[in-house]
């Protein structure tokens, strides 16, 4: 959920290399006992066909094969989907050392090599719109990403890889709005998925989002409302869709704050009429004050919240989970995160539902590399044993 940069640009040289590996037929023999391999693949997206933003008909996804792949045609392998944060590109995961220098075939082969983790298929999506993020939910205006996740990418990757394709040898995992997609398509497909590892969620407790600052701050809504009813006062849908979107690309680079409370709305808060820009934001103008529309804001706040309805409703499907974890730092700086996390881990705990909350002593994203090889991978490498 962070705001504080702006997405990296991944330079033409590399995105050139990986596409060259992409179109590759074979994959290229690991160099040493513990050396597996990172291929970018084009995944067919129909699910995200027909959306406002005419979403492209392929999305790029990051693929890492174990040491073994190259070596024993006839192994199977379990499967770890990896989704990324807003903003967030995949290439930030497996070709440019972002986090604390995390760098996907690295850290998988030293794990691998080190007996830490099994051997494993890890499949990283891009979950970016012209907005910064799909947040991996159906939606009119970004696609049906929830859809493009659960069907399309699995499907594709199944077909495209030797995978153990049951659900038991599956598990979804993600970080910030990433961690969020995470639990709510396991949630939402246990018949997909086995297991979940959210790694500081998107998840808000009642009134929790109303700290969060794309919707707290008046600088921030007067800046959101203008851009807002410049698109409606357009005659086109094609010309909104272009005005938010060059809007967004400049806020991507100066302003994050107005372009978060864009891509929110436009997974969770669309105008189901179809009129104005197609958003439904929370605020009017009243004045030269702001005022909440407490009918839209109920609905805007189901995005990341709901989850006293979202459990009870998805309650024989979360108890059909293998494994459930929360984690997440003290320290987060969006307060309502952690605040949130425990919020669902107590709601899941009364309900009956198995689940693991842990709350470690860092911020979002300070401590993202080492959450990632000393947690994240290890439990789900573990869920998985009996399924290679």
């Amino acid at each position: 959920m962070s705001q504080r940069r702006a997405p990296m640009m991944v330079p033409i040289f590399l995105l050139a290399v990986t596409s060259a590996s992409a179109r590759s037929d074979s994959v290229a023999a690991a160099p040493d006992a513990y050396a597996g391999t990172v291929v970018v693949i084009d995944v067919p997206a129909p699910s995200l066909a027909g959306s406002s933003l005419g979403m492209p008909p392929t999305e790029r996804a990051v693929v890492y094969l174990p040491p073994s792949y190259a070596a024993d045609a006839e192994k199977r392998y379990p499967v770890v989907y990896y989704l990324t944060g807003f903003a967030d590109q995949i290439f930030l995961y497996s070709f440019v050392p972002y986090y604390q220098g995390f760098l996907l075939q690295e850290a998988m082969d030293r794990l691998i090599g080190q007996g830490e983790i099994g051997e494993m298929i890890v499949i990283i999506p891009n979950g970016l719109t012209p907005f910064g993020g799909s947040f991996y939910v159906n939606s009119p205006v970004n696609g049906n990403w929830e859809d493009f996740i659960a069907r399309d990418l699995v499907g594709y990757v199944d077909a495209a890889f030797r995978t153990v394709a049951v659900p038991r040898a599956r598990a979804i995992a993600g970080h910030s709005m990433g961690g969020f997609g995470a639990l709510n398509l396991a949630m939402r497909h246990p018949d997909t998925f086995a297991a979940v590892y959210a790694l500081s969620p998107g998840l808000a407790a009642p009134g929790g989002l109303e700290t969060h600052p794309s919707f707290a701050d008046d600088a921030v809504r007067q800046r959101v409302r203008d851009l807002l009813d410049r698109a409606d006062a357009m005659d086109s849908c094609m010309s909104k869709v272009t005005l938010l979107t060059q809007a967004s690309y400049w806020n991507q680079i100066y302003d994050t704050l107005p372009l978060f409370a864009v891509a929110y709305m436009a997974a969770f808060a669309t105008d189901s009429a179809g009129s104005g820009s197609g958003l439904d934001y929370p605020y009017r103008r009243q004045g030269d004050n702001f005022v909440k529309d407490p009918v839209a804001w109920d609905r805007f706040e189901r995005g990341f919240g709901g989850w006293d309805e979202k459990i009870p409703q998805n309650l024989d499907n979360l108890r059909r989970l293998s494994a459930i974890t929360i984690d997440v730092g003290e320290n987060d700086a969006h307060a309502w995160i952690p605040a949130g996390c425990r919020y669902v881990s107590e709601l899941l705990t009364k309900a009956g539902v198995t689940n693991q909350l842990v709350v470690f002593p860092g911020g979002h994203e300070d401590r993202l590399r080492e959450r990632l090889e000393t947690a994240l991978l290890p439990a789900l490498s573990r869920c998985f044993a009996g399924q290679r």
